[in-house]
């Protein structure tokens, strides 16, 4: 299993179309592979910490649903 995450925590970093808490989060396995493009609205811990807790929750329910 593979988790990755890659993101604008802030507050520096903005490029055109990539604005502060923009985050994507990707899991892949043997059973295929998932990616989700998130938007945080908090400041630079509260978008990384939104990002790990999403990252870890996608790892849950992956694990729940292939791995019981």
């Amino acid at each position: 299993i593979v988790l990755s995450t890659t993101g604008i925590a802030g507050p520096t970093g903005v490029t055109p179309g990539k604005p502060v808490g923009l985050f994507y989060i990707g899991l892949s396995s043997a059973w295929g592979t998932l990616s989700k493009k998130y938007q945080f609205q908090g400041t630079r811990l509260q978008n990384k910490q939104s990002a790990v807790n999403e990252a870890l929750s996608m790892l849950k329910h992956h694990l729940l649903k292939y791995y019981p």
